[in-house]
């Protein structure tokens, strides 16, 4: 039941509060109903698919991640249990299965289209020094290892990629492209090259819109997030020894590179980190990244609190039995 209201608004948080009048009460055995129990809902939308249907509007990107998980949720699971009157193995009769309705199963062999967007969203890989990801084969472990120190990563080849342009622009060869790497974050990458593990980044020739979006990491991984925020804020490095070199001091450590470049000064990455989280992470991990984030801040001032509560992380408090133990969220 919806209050009633002479005119539609969207709220901060993307939900919109529909025009509800009350003009046309309606009696049905007994009781009064108007427009506060009606769902929203399109009646083009029913009389095309003929099917109970609602519909809401998207009044902020944040409001669409629930609808994402949905679709791609995993199918509901069923537990069986085969029993034999001759040979009784709980552990060969138990079967996790799934079940998938006939509906979905159509759409799926038929390949119907799950979503559509306007740009695709290539993953750029944040990792450490020699620690990238490996695929290999049983028996095949030595043969995948050698391998992979031949191919290229996306981060090793970015690196690769700002060397070759410096040779090229900086000297007397003709550029084979007319985009100096140099002069792009590594999440910018994408939009004007194209990635291979042999060959890696070549200037793009055509095709569709391509943005670059890094790996989240996780605050608690401190050295892989201290490399991040390098890579979010430097440029023009060629290897992970000159991302960890900041006014000509080579760093021990990409953390230490980032406190002497002054990225933790202030609470800048305070607010980027929690903005980017509160678009798609659940409310139990907002909670976590929140909590990581303070206890890297260590004394969080007035302006980061301030700026917690911009970026709606305390729309995420726990449940109310949780929130009497007190805490940071019964400050927020």
């Amino acid at each position: 039941m919806k209050p009633l209201r002479h005119e539609t608004s969207i709220e901060g948080d993307g939900y919109p509060l529909y025009k509800r009048r009350g003009l046309y009460p309606l009696e049905i055995h007994g009781s009064s109903y108007n427009d506060e129990w009606i769902v929203p809902t399109s009646p083009y939308l029913i009389l095309k698919f003929n099917c109970h249907l609602n519909m809401e509007i998207c009044g902020m990107i944040s409001a669409i991640k629930y609808l994402y998980r949905y679709i791609f949720k995993e199918p509901d699971r069923a537990n069986l249990n085969i029993e034999s009157a001759n040979e009784h193995d709980e552990i060969r009769q138990h079967l996790n299965t799934r079940y998938v309705s006939a509906p979905q199963s159509v759409y799926r062999i038929f390949e119907y289209p799950l979503q559509g967007k306007s740009h695709t969203v290539y993953r750029l890989a944040v990792h450490l020094p020699d620690f990238q990801t490996i695929y290999f084969a049983q028996g095949r472990e030595g043969e995948s290892v050698s391998r992979a120190q031949e191919s290229l990563t996306t981060l090793t080849a970015y690196f690769r990629l700002n060397a070759r342009c410096a040779e090229i622009f900086d000297g007397a060869s003709r550029p084979e492209s007319s985009v100096d790497a140099r002069n792009l974050y590594y999440f910018q990458i994408p939009e004007h090259f194209t990635f291979s593990r042999n060959r890696g980044w070549t200037p793009r020739r055509g095709g569709g819109k391509q943005l670059g979006r890094m790996y989240t990491v996780s605050p608690g991984d401190t050295e892989r997030y201290g490399l991040r925020i390098l890579l979010l804020n430097t440029r023009r490095k060629t290897s992970f020894e000159d991302l960890r070199t900041v006014d000509g001091t080579l760093h021990h450590s990409f953390v230490d590179a980032v406190k002497a470049a002054g990225f933790l000064d202030d609470d800048t990455y305070l607010g980027q980190s929690l903005q980017e989280a509160v678009q798609y992470q659940s409310a139990a991990t907002i909670r976590s990244c929140f909590a990581c984030l303070m206890f890297l801040r260590r004394s969080p001032s007035t302006r980061s609190m301030g700026l917690i509560r911009r970026c709606g992380v305390s729309r995420f408090r726990p449940p109310r039995d949780s929130q009497r133990t007190g805490g940071l969220f019964g400050v927020l």
